[in-house]
């Protein structure tokens, strides 16, 4: 799947540090804000990402679900990313 070049901008994070392991707050967030949109708005299973991640599919829908929850929270979408 081909990386969204201004996600790193908007979330101020480098792509290395979303697909590294990690608990860190803003690693965490950017990495469950791209499982929500990369499935919700994208149509990218989730087994896919978890493959593409090095995640188990349930660490996958647990970070789309919390993206979700953070998108809805901070009125965040993609269309204001311009993605």
């Amino acid at each position: 799947m081909p990386w969204p070049d201004t996600l790193p901008i908007f979330l101020n994070i480098e792509e290395k540090r979303i697909r590294a392991p990690g608990k860190n707050r803003l690693t965490v967030k950017a990495r469950s804000l791209f499982c929500c949109w990369s499935v919700d708005l994208l149509g990218v299973s989730m087994s896919s990402l978890a493959r593409q991640l090095g995640l188990s599919i349930t660490s996958v829908s647990h970070s789309v679900e919390r993206g979700r929850r953070i998108a809805a929270e901070e009125n965040l979408s993609l269309d204001q990313t311009k993605l």
